[in-house]
């Protein structure tokens, strides 16, 4: 009954303000805690908070950062979405809340009305904001080494694999977000395998007999009519229902 005069005012001030969650070690007075805020809102109003109080992760080795280095971060964020329609306001406000779940998003709409910008934003804010960001065109590459690039490979699965292997996308996503634009363009072989993943939440590199655990969230896109593609056979309707779990229409 204590803990809010217990919690920093600037963690209520945040979720007031800012309506994104907020997470901070702090110590009672009978113990230190992980505490998230995670703000209650009905459209734009603010109704309250839910706080979650976790123990603080035991001492070991630190958690892969994402490394910077190979450019795997989301560049943008909802302040980079300019326009002052209903429109527009409403679709950030919807994605706002859907940046704050777990679920998988699918965007879809015509070409240049901002899907990857989306997806962008999503990412930046959600719980995964710190981890990295992996994009990648399915249309671009040929279904071989599509596959190769999303779950990667091991030493000599394949003429011309590099030695030694190499991890794939899902696996340099670790914590964070995965994006697949222009998802239509897989082959029925890998929208398999990508269903297996997101079912399981596990994958095997190609050529290997290793089970890798996967963590990550799934933000897709197309600008094609992906029911019309499911009735002539050409996209997995069950692939369709995981990946549309949070279906968001850009105007």
């Amino acid at each position: 009954s204590r803990l809010p005069e217990l919690l920093p005012p600037e963690m209520a001030e945040h979720c007031r303000t800012q309506q994104t969650p907020i997470s901070r070690v702090i110590s009672f007075p009978g113990g230190t805690y992980t505490v998230r805020m995670t703000p209650i809102t009905l459209g734009t109003q603010y109704l309250g908070a839910y706080v979650l109080l976790s123990p603080p992760e035991p001492e070991g080795p630190p958690r892969a950062k994402p490394a910077s280095g190979k450019g795997h971060v989301a560049k943008y964020r909802f302040s980079d979405i300019c326009g002052g329609s209903a429109q527009i306001r409403q679709t950030v406000e919807l994605d706002r809340k859907m940046a704050r779940t777990e679920s998988s998003v699918l965007i879809t709409g015509e070409s240049g009305t901002g899907k990857e910008l989306f997806a962008h934003a999503i990412h930046n804010s959600s719980p995964r904001a710190a981890a990295p960001f992996v994009a990648i065109n399915c249309a671009a590459l040929p279904d071989s080494l599509l596959e190769s690039e999303l779950f990667g490979y091991e030493d000599g699965a394949f003429t011309g694999a590099r030695k030694g292997g190499k991890a794939g996308l899902f696996e340099l996503a670790s914590s964070g977000s995965i994006f697949l634009d222009e998802i239509e363009g897989m082959a029925p072989g890998t929208q398999l395998k990508l269903l297996r993943v997101i079912q399981e939440r596990e994958m095997m590199r190609v050529g290997g007999d290793r089970v890798i655990p996967i963590d990550v969230r799934i933000i897709s896109a197309s600008n094609q009519d992906l029911t019309a593609m499911m009735e002539e056979g050409r996209f997995r309707s069950d692939l369709f229902y995981r990946v549309s779990t949070l279906p968001l229409d850009l105007p």
